[in-house]
């Protein structure tokens, strides 16, 4: 229940930091195209996908979001402040 509780968490924070990302990663491709660089439109094969490094950017960032809420909730869980109470 723990870990669930926790992958629950963590995906929450996820979707929050996917719609932050996608706002700044907007803002950012804004300022860059009015200064003439067209960097979003240079999509590169990743596997089977095809993906602008926007995208990339916006993937990995939510993927390290998911995982470090994850592992501290988890470490969160299982610390006891005083291990030599009781």
């Amino acid at each position: 229940m723990k870990l669930l509780r926790a992958f629950l968490i963590a995906f929450m924070a996820s979707i929050v930091a996917f719609f932050g990302g996608a706002v700044v990663l907007g803002i950012l491709n804004i300022y860059l195209a009015g200064h003439g660089i067209d960097w979003q439109s240079q999509d590169f094969e990743n596997g089977m996908t095809g993906m602008s490094p926007l995208s990339v950017i916006l993937a990995v960032g939510v993927l390290f979001v998911f995982l470090g809420v994850f592992g501290v909730v988890v470490w969160s869980k299982n610390y006891d402040p005083d291990p030599h109470k009781g």
